[in-house]
């Protein structure tokens, strides 16, 4: 069963509050991070060679190749928003209903609130360096229940969006993401567990990276 219009325009303003929120949080809420896809490539033609736990070469290209798909892919539904006449463009795999539609709003909405809390936790109480490397380790607030919540915002905006315009361009850019945001994560995983030791590890061990740790 198809969607009615009324659900149709409910999946678009969720889309473009959704895309808005992260552009506003990119523009006026930036938090550093030195293990961006940005700040690697930065680092490694700045400096020549980047460090010991970076990605090198060949790697580093494809990390970024995997961040500009999974860029590309998000905006998909926002060009989907702004105009959905570009639908059969995108290959659809199969036709949303109500209830998919329903599950990928709350997805979005969950996801967009998880990064906002997030970033504000992270500007409210961090402290970085100059190269974006954090000096404190930050426990409370959301990441009392995960490690890593701007990623799992990020992942669950994805699939909301992929249930709400279920296409192969935007479940690639989802692929596409998900590859990016592990290695990510694994490197800055790395870098913390070096700098805050024991403290880290015993933080990692009763806190889920992307998912609450019962």
């Amino acid at each position: 069963m198809g969607i009615s219009d009324y659900t149709l325009c409910i999946s678009r303003m969720v889309i473009l509050f959704a895309s808005c929120l992260q552009l506003v949080e990119l523009l006026f809420l930036p938090v550093p991070s030195s293990f961006s896809t940005c700040s690697l490539l930065t680092s490694d033609c700045d400096q020549g060679q980047a460090r010991n736990d970076s990605p090198k070469g060949s790697r580093l290209w494809l990390l970024s190749l995997c961040a500009l798909g999974a860029l590309l892919g998000a905006l998909i539904p926002l060009l989907f928003a702004l105009n959905p006449g570009i639908v059969p463009w995108l290959v659809p795999l199969f036709s949303p209903s109500t209830a998919s539609c329903l599950a990928g709003t709350g997805l979005v909405l969950l996801g967009s609130t998880l990064t906002l809390v997030a970033v504000l936790t992270l500007r409210q109480g961090g402290q970085f360096d100059r190269s974006g490397e954090s000096e404190r380790l930050i426990t409370s607030g959301i990441f009392s229940l995960l490690r890593h919540p701007i990623g799992a915002g990020l992942g669950l905006i994805y699939l909301g969006f992929w249930l709400l315009l279920p296409t192969l361009t935007v479940l690639l850019g989802c692929i596409l993401f998900i590859i990016n945001a592990r290695y990510r994560m694994g490197l800055e995983e790395a870098e913390l567990q070096r700098r805050f030791g024991n403290q880290y590890r015993a933080y990692a061990a009763r806190v889920g990276a992307l998912w609450v740790r019962l």
